[in-house]
């Protein structure tokens, strides 16, 4: 077959979106993520006109996570609801490295989860004092250090993309410091309900630095303990959790809420700073507004579980709830 000829690719869904970057064009179905060549792209030189389509898993999970459908495809949505001066490829191949980081979070927060549950069905035999079974997850070290590691890198990547969008005006930040980011959003606009509501994480982003960087540098005064079970005097069994030091205890917690809570952190500040800085860097005329939707989970699409929709004002549903 020519290679200028109509092709059939195969999928495995639903096609949700196609997302192109510098790294290639990837579909987006329901159930996968599929990276497509074309034979312009596998041979530009045209020395075999017979060439077919490349068509390779990327992905075995699509936008039914709810990860996916709000990091990469509900941001593309908002990018390509108004003008801006940015280079949507490269921000998209940002939110495709975010969400990576967070997947990987997730599994990791998930397998915990389960093995906490199935242990928690064991029952501790004495046998003249000494304990029969304790349950342990092996390598929990290892997995929060992934897990700290992923997450850091997620807001490092948001910083970037906040320079994508502001660096034409002179705004770009020096280091990828999620703190210093806020501090610049706030001096360009302190109303801005998006910010208002970034800041009212902002301990989440913060504790996420600091405990990472206790792992990773720790010392006398600041250091990170990991407990995994543990028996105790009392008879329970204490599930694991975290301690972080700094000149004293700053924080403890039993890691998988707290895995659970650094998930919802990380796409609640992806979500806010691009709506913030698409709606900062729109090129609409002033006489036109924007708004934004958010979507009851009742009413969001399985096959891709958006949770906000931005909207040209004058095109707003009707009975439309939504936040100016």
């Amino acid at each position: 077959m020519d290679r200028k000829s109509a092709r059939t690719i195969k999928l495995d869904g639903k096609i949700e979106d196609v997302v192109c970057t510098s790294n290639g064009c990837f579909c987006y179905t329901e159930n996968s993520v599929r990276k497509i060549r074309t034979p312009e792209e596998i041979d530009p030189d045209n020395l075999n006109m017979d060439i077919p389509f490349e068509n390779t898993l990327y992905r075995n999970s699509g936008t039914r996570n709810y990860i996916t459908a709000r990091v990469v495809i509900q941001s593309k949505r908002f990018l390509d609801a108004v003008p801006t001066k940015v280079d949507k490829s490269t921000v998209l191949a940002y939110l495709m490295e975010i969400e990576t980081n967070l997947l990987l979070c997730n599994r990791i927060f998930k397998g915990i989860k389960k093995q906490i549950i199935q242990n928690d069905k064991i029952k501790i035999r004495h046998r003249n004092g000494v304990i029969d079974k304790l349950p342990v997850i092996e390598e929990l070290d290892i997995q929060v250090y992934q897990f700290l590691m992923s997450a850091k890198q997620v807001q490092q990547i948001v910083v970037s993309i906040f320079n994508e969008f502001h660096e034409y005006q002179g705004k770009k930040l020096d280091g990828p410091h999620i703190n210093k980011m806020l501090e610049k959003m706030e001096a360009m606009d302190s109303e801005n309900p998006f910010l208002k509501n970034l800041k009212a994480n902002q301990d989440i982003y913060k504790s996420i630095v600091d405990i990472r960087n206790a792992q990773e540098h720790p010392n006398k005064n600041r250091y990170l303990t990991i407990d995994n079970f543990m028996l105790h005097s009392d008879g329970k069994i204490y599930v694991p959790s975290i301690r972080y030091f700094n000149s004293g205890l700053q924080f403890e917690a039993d890691i998988v809420p707290w895995m659970q809570s650094v998930i919802a952190g990380l796409l609640h500040l992806v979500e806010m700073q691009m709506l913030y800085n698409v709606c900062k860097s729109t090129l609409i005329p002033q006489n036109f507004s924007l708004a934004v939707r958010s979507i009851p989970e009742s009413e969001q699409n399985e096959s891709c579980p958006v949770s906000k929709e931005l909207f040209f004002i004058q095109d707003l549903p009707p009975e439309a709830g939504f936040e100016a």
